[in-house]
């Protein structure tokens, strides 16, 4: 119930919270409406099915298991939140693709004729 909990935290804070069992985990995570969801999400555990579980079942920009803020330096890794948190991926060719708009483009020649025949009507047995 800390203040600091009220809203998204910018900072050298890690808030560590104990809980009795994935479920509960999961249940904190997603009961924070006004958090929308976590920029990161980490769970410390030496069980593979709590580390799915908790990956599986919640929602954030990066998920992280047994380590903190790694994946913020890895090259190849994506970095960036999820909905009021931020949208899309930055770092390295992320943060080129997310401000590059990548735009569809198709070039016909006028001279394909019969392409057009095929395509426009009146579509009867003359054509």
């Amino acid at each position: 119930n800390d203040a600091v909990m009220a809203g998204e935290i910018f900072g050298p804070i890690l808030p560590i919270i104990p809980v009795r069992n994935a479920d509960e985990a999961i249940e904190f995570i997603n009961s924070k409406p006004n958090l929308d969801h976590p920029l990161a999400a980490y769970c410390f555990s030496t069980n593979s099915r709590v580390i799915n579980e908790v990956e599986t079942y919640t929602r954030s920009g990066s998920f992280m298991s047994n380590d903190c803020v790694l994946h913020v330096g890895m090259k190849g890794h994506p970095f960036g939140g999820v909905g009021t948190s931020g949208i899309g991926k930055y770092l390295g060719k992320f943060s080129f693709e997310a401000f590059t708009h990548q735009r569809g483009v198709l070039h016909k020649n006028q001279s394909e004729i019969f392409n057009n025949l095929m395509r426009y009507p009146p579509y009867n047995s003359s054509k």
